[in-house]
């Protein structure tokens, strides 16, 4: 039974890529949110902060469309950011004659 290595490298890193995909979505609807609320006038008190690796960023008293401009563009910056490498590896033989113990 042979099983195409290219194959199982892509159904492994098919969630991967969805999960991605998704994000990427969500960010570019988040971000449009964010343009019609802005665009519209709507308005509201907040304060928002933020401290990441020792950057600060806060927003106080803006609107609530802007907000959602900065938290969609956070997403889609993370589906885009390079994520850490993975390998495929089909079973050997050798593994395919181990059966695991059941018991309880």
């Amino acid at each position: 039974m042979g099983i195409n290595i290219t194959l199982m490298h892509f159904i492994s890193a098919l969630p991967m890529w969805t999960i991605k995909l998704t994000s990427i979505i969500v960010g570019y609807l988040v971000v449009r949110l964010g343009y019609n609320l802005l665009m519209a006038g709507v308005k509201g008190e907040f304060t928002f902060t933020g401290d990441m690796k020792g950057i600060k960023a806060g927003l106080a008293s803006t609107s609530p469309g802007l907000l959602f401009l900065l938290l969609g563009v956070i997403l889609m910056i993370y589906a885009v950011s390079p994520t850490t490498s993975f390998q495929t590896t089909l079973p050997t033989k050798e593994t395919t004659a181990e059966k695991p113990e059941v018991g309880f």
